[in-house]
This record gives C-alpha cells, structure tokens and sequence, in this order.
C-alpha cells in the first residue's frame, strides 16, 4: 500500500501518518480495569494495551487499490533496495535510476521512492499483480499494520472503508501485528544524502 495523497485521507511525509511519527493510542477507562478496556490488571496496577490486544482479522482480497489508481509513495530503506536490485538483476544505482524517484519533504530532505505509471499505478504493477512481490519493500509487506492504521479502532474502521481486506480473513495476533509494526517503524528511508 503507497503511503497516499488523498482528500479524505491526507497523508504527507511529515503529517501524522508518517512512518516516524505516532505510537499506537493506549487507552484508559477512568483508573480502573474495566473488562471492555484497553488495559490489563497486573497486580493492584493497570498495564496499558493496543486496541489490538486480541488481534484483528486481515486477509488481501487483491482488489489492488493499494497498489494503483491513486498518487502515493512506497518509501525505500537500504534493505529494500538491496532486495529489489537483486530481483532485477542490476546494481542498486541501476535499479534507482530504472525504477526510482526523489520525494521532497516538508523539510527539504529527499526520499528514494518507487515511480509510479503515468496513472498513478506502482511501476511494479501488471497484468492484476505485483511482478516485484517476492522482493517488495517493508511497506508493502507490513500493511495494512502501520502506525497511523493501527493507531486506535476509530483509525482502524477508517482504513476498512479504503481496504475490503481489513476485518476479514485470519486473526493475526497483537504479537504479529507488533512485530510488523517494528518492522515498518525501523526502516530508515534513503535520503539522497547518502548516496
């Protein structure tokens, strides 16, 4: 899924969806434990927990709207590009300069990007799939568990209504969704700094 650009959801390098910004919401009803909320008694204390304890069902229906049809940005880290130049069979300069773009960001830094087609669809996108899927990058791998998704259940219900998948298909654990989470939060977008 491309971090988006949309009306309804604006989401910029910067903005509260950003891949470095926010922390899941943990939530607390009134100084107690209540069987309804958000934390767990350890004790005579209340220890803090995600809305997704329990876990939350995801399963891809490949409606592609993630992938296509939209402006957007997947963000590479090192590791990234490294896998991608390797599914290619060119060196990481020859992958960027084939498959890359820069993203200004509100700071001026630039970020290394995938292109997209001229109709917004993933350079990668053909035929009804990712010809890179074996090779995507953690931002693809890790959604629809990023930070601004899974933030609070209100965060979560909004995404449902972009991604028929969300709320469907096998429970994934709050240790899986956590895991993806640190996956997705680790990554160190290329600034053309660097290179």
């Amino acid at each position: 899924m491309t971090q988006t650009q949309s009306s309804e959801n604006q989401c910029t390098l910067g903005s509260s969806c950003d891949a470095f910004a926010e922390q899941p919401t943990l939530t607390k009803s009134s100084g107690t434990c209540a069987e309804q909320s958000t934390l767990t008694k350890t004790g005579s204390t209340c220890a803090e927990q995600p809305f997704y304890k329990d876990g939350l069902n995801f399963a891809c229906q490949q409606c592609s709207h993630c992938c296509r049809d939209f402006p957007g940005m997947v963000l590479l880290d090192k590791t990234d590009l490294d896998r991608l130049a390797r599914w290619a069979e060119l060196t990481p300069g020859q992958f960027i300069l084939a498959y890359c773009r820069w993203i200004d960001t509100d700071s001026g830094e630039k970020l290394l990007s995938l292109r997209e087609k001229s109709n917004y669809d993933c350079i990668f996108w053909q035929n009804g799939g990712c010809t890179a899927y074996s090779a995507r990058p953690v931002q693809c791998r890790t959604y629809p568990f990023w930070t601004h998704v899974i933030k609070d259940q209100s965060s979560w219900d909004k995404e449902s209504k972009e991604c028929p998948g969300i709320n469907k298909g096998p429970l994934h654990s709050a240790e899986e969704i956590s895991g993806q989470l640190a996956a997705y939060k680790k990554r160190v977008p290329i600034s053309k700094t660097e290179l």
